[in-house]
């Protein structure tokens, strides 16, 4: 270990015990604060925490607003280590905004004050972006309406409540402060009141034409329509009335804020302003706010036209599978050895193949690529390798960089092994992360456990997600753990009764309580440790039989007898289809399954980066719960959205039982 890696090393155990003791002082005085709170007047609190407790002013409303807000995700707060910026940007925050961070917090994505900002700037653009599309569609409706002068006089009132919205959200951009921002807006202020005036006088003719067009039955009080089914058309015209009325006599903005209750006072919930935006959202009026976003997706995901993947250091097709499988069509995958070259040909003829080194210029790929991903060579930082990290001539990490820079994909995945995160190679890791933030990227990286997510074998992978600049705060990490899970018993006991072995179905339960170790490229008998593990879940590492084991081999083994791994085991292991075709020897095809991505890991992290780059929600438990390709689709072209059926699995806002969110953002 050289001397810059331990000094790093050193700091970054340092840094992190500082941060954690930060962290559980602010939570702690948040505490303190709220447990006054609930004894004492504000008034008084206010005037006994600047004076008695020294607490600077400018942290007063942070402190008093965080028990009210933030109480219930103290522990996802303290396992994230909370800073006090972050922590006045999540009081300060609208619900919609705050709710969405803590979302992201708790995945384990690492924000700070300025993305919460940017999650509730994207959160009102987003809503206002949907106006025309509302009106669009409202119009189609009205066509439908039988008499000219009813489809006139509607299409006419949507259009001047369109042109409402709009002067609000210009009103709310140039007077109303951010969820961040420490000023209030100034009613006296001569531009304040001109801009009032015209919202009022653009709200109280469209109450007239209100009732004309939606006729003139007693519509709901505030206080029902808050406890009646939101879905009901009747509730959405009821609260677009009230929303409107509440526009016409100026009582919104610093005399009432945006929400339906004036007491409030609520600058950044924007509820009667969304009551006008749901009644033009589509024919059945259903709700449309900042909170939902768009219902649950029950068809197949698809795009008319894919996004576009460009691979490095393919291997035999794992990563490239679980890709393809997510919804990425290949523009090229590189692989140099010929064997595993001949394996992505012969399951993936679709997808263009260089058997080439990386070591080359990728200019000709620039702006072509929504996702550039690569299982760079692990071998530098495998125990069973080199451990000589970039020193090792075989290291591509920072041609990685390189083609970063060149290609410049809207996003990237690069996976390796967890040795790529030991602590010798801190400085390694902190000069490539360099260089992805150099090239426009932010980067968050994290391990994943095979065996959370269906594979029946222990195999720990890190992953380096990167997204353009500003765009990360839209990344979700995949779930720690799913409810899909498997064992070595379970996954092998065909295989090995296959043979006629009469021990098969013994040995099967008595390890289908358990995962494999990781399936490695070699198979030798010279790794004592290797050996030693393997003999816990009753295999012998040792050799690649051409099938499994028969009654003769068990008899001649005696009572320990312990049988060896098919490749085609293996590759079961690793969770590739048993349809998919390895080439070369069996010690080529064995080298090839055991470098290789398993393919359920491939969907998992593939769909994460879908679902920023396309703004939609996975649930990673139903996607598991299918096979990964059809047996059929193997050895055949790709075509768009038949690798895997998503039928009912892109899902709205909601949390799983683990605790890691599975969020839905607006629909592109």
């Amino acid at each position: 270990m050289n001397g810059e890696s331990v000094i790093l090393g050193n700091a970054k155990s340092d840094l992190l015990d500082l941060r954690k003791k930060m962290s559980a002082l602010i939570l702690e005085t948040a505490r303190q604060v709220g447990e006054l709170s609930r004894h004492v007047k504000p008034r008084k609190i206010r005037a006994f925490l600047r004076t008695e407790c020294r607490l600077p002013s400018s942290e007063l409303a942070t402190y008093l607003k965080f028990d009210e807000k933030l109480r219930e995700h103290m522990n996802v707060l303290q396992k994230a280590n909370i800073t006090y910026p972050l922590a006045k940007a999540l009081t300060a925050a609208d619900d919609d905004a705050r709710r969405e961070a803590v979302a992201l917090i708790a995945s384990g994505s690492t924000l700070d004050a300025r993305d919460v900002t940017a999650i509730a700037r994207r959160i009102r653009q987003d809503r206002y972006a949907s106006q025309d599309l509302a009106l669009a569609k409202r119009r189609a409706d009205v066509a439908k309406l039988a008499g000219a002068n009813l489809m006139r006089l509607k299409a006419g009132f949507e259009a001047s409540l369109s042109g409402l919205i709009d002067e609000v959200d210009t009103f709310i951009a140039r007077h109303m402060p951010l969820p961040d921002e420490d000023w209030q807006p100034d009613p006296s202020n001569p531009s304040y009141k001109e801009a009032v005036e015209k919202i009022c006088d653009t709200a109280t003719p469209l109450r007239q034409s209100f009732e004309v067009v939606y006729g003139y039955d007693h519509y709901l009080s505030e206080a029902e329509f808050k406890v009646a089914d939101p879905n009901h058309p009747h509730v959405v015209v009821s609260k677009a009335w009230h929303g409107l009325n509440r526009f016409a006599q100026a009582k919104f903005g610093s005399d009432g804020g945006f929400a339906f209750d004036e007491s409030k006072n609520a600058f950044y919930t924007y509820d009667i302003l969304n009551a006008l935006i749901e009644l033009l959202a589509d024919k059945n009026i259903q709700p449309r706010t900042a909170i939902q976003r768009k219902p649950v997706i029950a068809a197949p995901y698809k795009k008319a036209t894919a996004l576009k993947a460009l691979e490095l250091c393919a291997g035999a097709g794992g990563l490239a599978l679980g890709l393809q499988a997510a919804g990425f069509q290949h523009l090229a995958l590189f692989e140099k050895d010929k064997h595993a070259a001949a394996t992505l040909r012969h399951n993936l003829p679709g997808s263009p193949v260089y058997e080439e080194d990386i070591r080359r210029d990728f200019c000709e790929f620039e702006g072509r690529v929504d996702l550039l991903a690569g299982g760079m060579p692990c071998q530098p930082y495998s125990v069973q390798g080199s451990m000589r990290g970039p020193e090792d001539k075989i290291d591509l990490f920072r041609d990685g960089v390189r083609i970063l820079k060149q290609v410049k994909p809207r996003a990237f995945i690069f996976e390796n092994v967890r040795g790529f995160n030991a602590p010798v190679f801190s400085s390694y890791r902190a000069e490539l992360l360099h260089g992805f933030e150099a090239a426009g990227y932010e980067t968050d990286a994290f391990i994943l456990n095979a065996e959370d997510f269906g594979v029946p074998q222990s195999r720990n992978r890190i992953f380096l997600v990167g997204m353009a600049r500003g765009e990360l705060n839209r990344y979700r990490r995949p779930p720690r753990k799913t409810s899909h899970q498997s064992s070595i018993g379970a996954a092998l006991a065909d295989l090995m009764s296959a043979n006629g072995w009469s021990g098969a179905a013994a040995w099967s339960e008595q390890f289908d309580d358990r995962p494999s170790p990781t399936v490695v490229c070699h198979a030798s008998s010279s790794y004592d440790s290797v050996t030693n593990t393997w003999a816990q879940v009753g295999i012998d590492p040792a050799g690649i039989p051409l099938s499994g084991p028969t009654e003769e081999e068990a008899f001649a083994g005696g009572p320990g007898f312990l049988p060896k791994m098919t490749n085609a085991m293996r590759a079961r292991l690793q969770g590739f289809p048993d349809r998919w075709k390895f080439s070369g020897g069996k010690v080529a095809q064995a080298r090839q399954i055991g470098n290789a991505v398993p393919p359920p890991l491939g969907i998992i992290v593939g769909l994460s980066v879908l679902a920023a780059l396309e703004g939609v929600g996975v649930d990673y438990n139903a996607v598991l719960h299918r096979p990964i390709i059809a047996d059929e689709q193997i050895g055949q072209p790709w075509q768009v959205a038949k690798r895997l059926n998503l039928n009912g699995m892109m899902r709205d806002l909601e949390q799983d039982g683990e605790g890691s969110p599975r969020v839905a953002e607006r629909v592109l």
